[in-house]
C-alpha cells in the first residue's frame, strides 16, 4: 500500500472510532451479535434458528468469537476494520482517474456516510467491500485483458451473495451483463468468455455453501424464511413508502437523499458514457459502479429509510467523482458542496465510554434466576414490529426459541406462536424477558393487532412477574420463580 493509502486509512479509522461509544441497537446489531454468537456454538443459520439474510455475516463473525472469545469489543472491530477496508477500496476505485484533491473528496464523503450509517455489523457493509473489491478487479482486468482478474472479481461477488444474497445477486448479475456488453480490451473479441469467467468464480463459495445448508434445513423452513418472506411478507409487513415529492419542502433532511442519490446515479453515468465512450478504463469504473448502485434500488423502494438507501448510496459517491471530470469547469465547487453536505448532515457520535445498552439490575435479575435457556420477547406479540435479540448476547443467555428476533407476519401468526410454546416446553424455559414496545405507526400492517391470542394467554398463564426494569420485565415459571419478590 502506498503512503497516500496508509495515510486514507488512518483517517478514516480517526473518523470511525466514534462509533465505538454507539450504544448496541439491540435489534439491527442484537440479532446478528445472537447469531453470531449461536454460530459459534456449532448452530446454523436457517435449520437451527431464524435468518432472512445470507449467512456470511454470522459465519464470520461466529468464527471469530471461536477464535477469541464471545466479546462486543472483537464484534465492533470487525466492524470498524471492514468499514476501512470498504473506504480503501473505493479510493483504489478512483485513484488513477482522479486529482489529489478529488480523490480527498471522494474518500471524505464515503466515510462521512459510513459514521452515519448506525446499524452496526450490517451485512451490507461487508456485502459492498466484496463487491467494491471485485470493480476493483475487473477496471484491472479490462484495462489489460487478464482472465485472472475477473475469476478472482468472480469470487468476491459470489462472497457478497452470502452476505447479502439479494443484492449480491443481483450485483452479480448486472455486472457479468456489463462484461458482455462492454467493448473488450484491445486484443478480444466480445464473446461469453469474460461473463463466463465472472460467474465462474461467482459460483465457487456460495454453491457449496448454500447447497449444504439446503441438504439440511427442512424445505419448508428454507421456503418460508428465503421466498415468502422477502415475496410475500415483507412487502405487507415490512414495507414502508418512498418519500413524496413533497416531502422535498416539508422534511428535506429526510427526503433530499431518496431524490437526489438517483439522480446522481442516473446523470453521472448518462455523462460518463456520453463524454467517454465505453473504451475507457474511466468509463469501465463508471459502469461497474453503476451495477453496484442499481443493485441496491429495490431495496431502496421497498422499505424507504435512509437505512436501506445506504446500499444504492454508497457507490454512487465514487461514481459520482469519476464521472464529474465530464461535467465541466463547475464540477469542483459540486464536489466540495456535496462532501459538506454530507458531513453536515451526519451527527459525530459522541466519545465517552460504551454506554449501557440495558436497564441497571436486569443482568443482576437474570443471574438470580434458574440456569438455561431464556426466551426475549414482548408485551403483544400480535402487535410487533420487532423484539431485543441483543439481550440474549448481553445477558449471557441461550435463546429458548428457534424464533429469537421477530418479524411481523411471521411471529404474529398462529402457527409460529403455538411452535414457539412448543419450544418453551421442550426446552424447559423457566425465565421470560418482556419488552414493553413503544407505540409505532409504520405505514404497513404490522401497525395491525393479528387477534392472534396464543402466546401472550399462555405466557400470563405459565408466568408470573418478578422484578420490573422498564422497559423490561423478569417473567418466570410459576413452578420455577425467581428468588425475587413478585411485582403486584
Amino acid at each position: 500500500m502506498s503512503i497516500e493509502g496508509i495515510f486514507f486509512a488512518l483517517a478514516a479509522g480517526c473518523f470511525l472510532v466514534p462509533r465505538f461509544s454507539l450504544p448496541v441497537r439491540l435489534y439491527d446489531e442484537g440479532l446478528i451479535l445472537t447469531g453470531s454468537w449461536q454460530f459459534a456454538r456449532g448452530l446454523l443459520p436457517y435449520r437451527d434458528f431464524y435468518d432472512i439474510y445470507g449467512p456470511g455475516q454470522m459465519m464470520a463473525l461466529g468464527s471469530l468469537f471461536a477464535l477469541f472469545g464471545k466479546s462486543l469489543l472483537v464484534a465492533r472491530m470487525y466492524d470498524f476494520l471492514l468499514r476501512i477496508a470498504l473506504s480503501l477500496l473505493a479510493w483504489g476505485i478512483v485513484r488513477p482517474n482522479l486529482s489529489p484533491v478529488p480523490r480527498v473528496l471522494a474518500h471524505f464523503s464515503l466515510v462521512c456516510w459510513l459514521i452515519g450509517f448506525g446499524n452496526t455489523l450490517s451485512p451490507i457493509v461487508p456485502c459492498f467491500a466484496c463487491l467494491f473489491s471485485a470493480v476493483l478487479l475487473l477496471v484491472h482486468s479490462e484495462g489489460g485483458g487478464h482472465t485472472r482478474e475477473r475469476f478472482l472479481a468472480g469470487i468476491f461477488a459470489g462472497l457478497a451473495v452470502l452476505f447479502r444474497h439479494d443484492i449480491g445477486t443481483l450485483a452479480t448479475l448486472l455486472l457479468a451483463v456489463a462484461l458482455w456488453i462492454l467493448r473488450p480490451a484491445a486484443g478480444e473479441s466480445r464473446t461469453f468468455r469474460r461473463p463466463l469467467v465472472f460467474l465462474s468464480g461467482a459460483i465457487l463459495f456460495p454453491l457449496p455453501i448454500y447447497g449444504f445448508l439446503t441438504l439440511v434445513t427442512p424445505f419448508g423452513i428454507l421456503w418460508r424464511q428465503l421466498i415468502q418472506m422477502p415475496f410475500s411478507v415483507f412487502p405487507e409487513y415490512r414495507a414502508v413508502p418512498y418519500p413524496s415529492v413533497s416531502g422535498l419542502l416539508s422534511s428535506p433532511a429526510f427526503t433530499v437523499p431518496f431524490y437526489l442519490f438517483p439522480l446522481m446515479l442516473a446523470v453521472s453515468f448518462t455523462l460518463a458514457w456520453v463524454r467517454s465512450g465505453n473504451k475507457e478504463v474511466p468509463f469501465w469504473a463508471c459502469a461497474f459502479l453503476a451495477c453496484l448502485s442499481a443493485s441496491g434500488i429495490p431495496q431502496s423502494l421497498g422499505r424507504s429509510d435512509l437505512a436501506h438507501l445506504i446500499p444504492l448510496a454508497l457507490p454512487v459517491i465514487p461514481l459520482f467523482f469519476l464521472a464529474a471530470p465530464r461535467f465541466g469547469g463547475a464540477i469542483r465547487p459540486l464536489q466540495i458542496l456535496f462532501a459538506l453536505w454530507s458531513f453536515a448532515r451526519i451527527p459525530m457520535p459522541p466519545m465517552p465510554e460504551l454506554p449501557e445498552s440495558i436497564p441497571s439490575g436486569l443482568e443482576e435479575a437474570i443471574q438470580n434466576c434458574p440456569p438455561g435457556p431464556v426466551f426475549v420477547g414482548n408485551r403483544n406479540h400480535d402487535r410487533l414490529t420487532c423484539n431485543q435479540p441483543g439481550l440474549y448476547f448481553l445477558l449471557d443467555r441461550v435463546p429458548g426459541s428457534y424464533f429469537y428476533w421477530f418479524d411481523p407476519g411471521v411471529v404474529t401468526t398462529a402457527a409460529i406462536q403455538t411452535e414457539i410454546i412448543g419450544e418453551l416446553e421442550s426446552n424447559q424455559v423457566a425465565t421470560i424477558v418482556l419488552w414493553d414496545e413503544p407505540p409505532h405507526s409504520e405505514q404497513n400492517r404490522s401497525a395491525e393487532d393479528s387477534r392472534t391470542r396464543i402466546l401472550d394467554p399462555y405466557i400470563r398463564d405459565h408466568y408470573r412477574p418478578t422484578a420490573d426494569f422498564p422497559p423490561y420485565s423478569v417473567w418466570t415459571r410459576v413452578a420455577s420463580p425467581c428468588d425475587r419478590p413478585t411485582i403486584e
